[in-house]
């Protein structure tokens, strides 16, 4: 019986582990928003067809998060048919938080199932 309950344990302490992993990195969703006027580090700026984004650095490492495809979305009347790209934009964007993520089965799969699931 003795074996049975360190088994139980080891297994609540690995359910609360990835609990608070998905809680860390849902954290991290967010939207990105546009920026207006020049309040922003253009060190951290990249320049892309479909906008400017504006990454995070974090000691030494600048993450660019959630940046969108440089074609629409492949739903509706463009569901099985050929990319159509994105107008030019001029825009400047954060890219400080993940994007949504595909719909799954958070029992069978890890990573970005972790990441919060909106309605697209």
């Amino acid at each position: 019986m003795g074996e049975m309950h360190k088994e139980a344990s080891a297994m609540e302490a690995q359910q609360k582990a990835i609990q608070e992993e998905k809680a860390q990195l849902r954290a991290q969703f967010g939207k990105n928003k546009r920026i207006t006027g020049n309040h922003y580090d253009k060190a951290l700026a990249v320049r892309c067809v479909n906008g400017t984004f504006v990454g995070r650095k974090t000691e030494n490492i600048i993450a660019y998060r959630g940046n969108p495809f440089v074609g629409k979305q492949p739903v509706g009347k463009l569901r099985w048919k050929a990319p159509v790209d994105f107008g030019a934009d001029d825009g400047v964007y954060e890219a400080y938080h993940n994007a949504k993520s595909a719909y799954g089965n958070e029992d069978l799969e890890t990573g970005s199932l972790f990441y919060q699931k909106r309605e697209v």
